[in-house]
């Protein structure tokens, strides 16, 4: 195989702007779809499911934003002096692993439980089926995922405005 044939497939990489946006915009497609699903499921939970979609995407469009507007590669390149939850969020792959995979689990496993229960288990003296139990015991983390993503946006937010105040100083000269 010719490398001039593998070249445009570098494009794609997570370390090219493209690759960084096409990636972040994929996971953002994927999970939306599944949390529309989601409130098409669960009717009476709707609303919570349109506002984990607003945040999911809004907070990764400004800290997308932010990010290339500040010159680097992509959304997962932090400064090091940026609040110290992003930084362990970012820097360390185990925590940004664990983090995102325990989300979609949670999102999947309310997915599966609406089809079937799953093996019943009794756990702590409550019987429910292996789904159910899969979405509680995930909720806490999904749900502190989702506190990080307005930790993001906000992050996100004010690295905007010091550019925005950099670019009007550097006009006024």
């Amino acid at each position: 195989l010719s490398l001039s044939l593998l070249s445009p497939l570098s494009l794609f990489s997570p370390a090219t702007r493209f690759g960084a946006v096409l990636d972040m915009v994929s996971d953002r497609c994927t999970t939306l779809a599944l949390i529309m699903m989601l409130a098409v499921f669960y009717p009476s939970h709707a609303v919570y499911f349109q506002l984990v979609a607003v945040l999911d995407i809004g907070s990764h469009w400004i800290h997308m934003y932010s990010s290339l507007s500040s010159g680097k590669s992509s959304h997962k390149q932090i400064d090091l002096r940026a609040n110290p939850v992003l930084r362990l969020y970012y820097e360390s792959r185990a925590v940004l692993f664990i983090m995102c995979s325990v989300n979609e689990i949670f999102f999947m496993a309310l997915y599966f439980a609406h089809f079937f229960s799953g093996p019943y288990l009794s756990m702590f003296g409550y019987t429910m089926g292996m789904w159910e139990w899969v979405a509680r015991i995930t909720f806490v983390p999904c749900a502190a995922k989702h506190f990080i993503s307005v930790i993001q946006m906000v992050a996100a937010a004010r690295n905007i405005g010091y550019l925005d105040e950099e670019e009007i100083r550097q006009r006024r000269g």
